[in-house]
């Protein structure tokens, strides 16, 4: 949140924050890619249960960013900076 703060200080107009939890991909390392490698290896495994969230897939979250981009009149008015919370929804 600090630097989200700093950003709407140091950029009032023209930006976008986008809060995301738990991203996800096919790349690099994450949670839901350790919890199926791990799934294959143990026959047992311990997970904290004290945290709540929704995962994030990345590819998602890309076709968001440019659907709000190609909302945005960014060309003659400048419009006031703005906070977007996303994640997938899970069923």
């Amino acid at each position: 949140m600090a630097g989200e703060q700093v950003l709407k200080e140091i950029m009032p107009t023209d930006a976008i924050i986008i809060r995301v939890s738990w991203m996800y991909s096919e790349f690099g390392n994450n949670f839901v890619k350790t919890m199926l490698r791990l799934g294959k290896e143990r026959n047992e495994l311990n997970v904290v249960s004290d945290q709540i969230g929704s995962p994030t897939y990345a590819t998602d979250l890309a076709g968001v960013i440019l659907e709000i981009i190609d909302n945005k009149d960014y060309q003659d008015k400048k419009q006031s900076t703005e906070i977007y919370h996303y994640s997938n929804v899970v069923v």
